[in-house]
């Protein structure tokens, strides 16, 4: 019964692809969030995308 109950919540709450969140987030804690609690690979690697621009803007814009 335990082991039921628990292989049913992991299909349920545990992403699809666990292996694909390291390769694809890297060390980016919002991606890992994103992709691991939300199941979603596209909000994850938005948010690292966005991260990044923010990150190269902010550093420009202090060179000046």
């Amino acid at each position: 019964m335990q082991s039921q109950l628990t292989e049913a919540y992991g299909l349920s709450q545990c992403p699809d692809n666990p292996a694909a969140i390291i390769s694809e987030c890297g060390d980016s804690v919002p991606c890992q969030y994103d992709y691991t609690t939300l199941n979603a690979k596209v909000l994850g690697v938005k948010v690292k995308e966005e991260w990044n621009v923010f990150t190269t803007e902010r550093a420009e814009a202090s060179r000046f």
